[in-house]
């Protein structure tokens, strides 16, 4: 199981400084703030066996939230610490480094590998495309990347990693194409707010 804490979701906004301004023990410091996220961890992992594996997912930065670069690297020191298997950082393009220091060239993902054991697993997502963004991020710390719209419009996505060069065609999607991928009308509908995703949706330049 994913616990999602990543996103502005409700686990992310304990986390945010902006977001929790509570003034009892699930605010206040790092460890008041993410004492809901520890609690939930506690929780699944009371209630399934050993071998259940249970993942973390956190956004590095959401500067609104007030979820900072700095504390994000913290709380994964201490995740990897709890009784979770692997920790999931959703950076949006694994390309890019922080964006409150934009004088450190590192990428997220080589910021997080810096701060947690080797062998502890580590997902990276956002922005993946192709069989070289997948080596690309690997070679960064990743041990396991995940995948969103490229998977939506390809699904078969994962057989074409078996060519180094797979280079799926990339946005805009007329509707007719995400039907084919047997998607709902709703869901199609759905994706048009992404911007430069669907042709005739919200414009890459929004």
């Amino acid at each position: 199981v994913e616990i999602h804490g990543a996103h502005g979701y409700l686990i992310a906004q304990f986390l945010g400084t902006e977001t929790n301004r509570r003034d009892d023990e699930w605010g206040g410091d790092l460890t008041g703030r993410s004492r809901f996220l520890m609690r939930i961890i506690q929780a699944v992992r009371g209630r399934t066996s050993p071998n259940f594996l249970i993942v973390v997912r956190i956004s590095p930065e959401i500067a609104d939230l007030g979820i900072h670069l700095d504390e994000s690297l913290e709380l994964a020191r201490r995740l990897v610490d709890t009784e979770i298997d692997a920790l999931h950082i959703s950076c949006w393009d694994v390309f890019k480094g922080s964006e409150e220091d934009l004088t450190d060239s590192r990428t997220l993902t080589s910021r997080f590998r810096e701060v947690i054991p080797t062998d502890f697993p580590l997902i990276s997502t956002g922005s993946i495309w192709t069989a070289a963004d997948v080596r690309f991020v690997m070679g960064e710390g990743a041990d396991l990347v995940r995948v969103g719209k490229v998977g939506i419009a390809h699904p078969d996505w994962p057989f074409g990693l078996r060519d180094s060069n797979f280079a799926p065609t990339p946005p805009p999607f007329t509707t007719e194409h995400l039907s084919s991928m047997a998607l709902s009308p709703i869901f199609v509908e759905y994706m048009h707010r992404y911007r430069g995703f669907v042709v005739g949706g919200r414009p890459d330049d929004d």
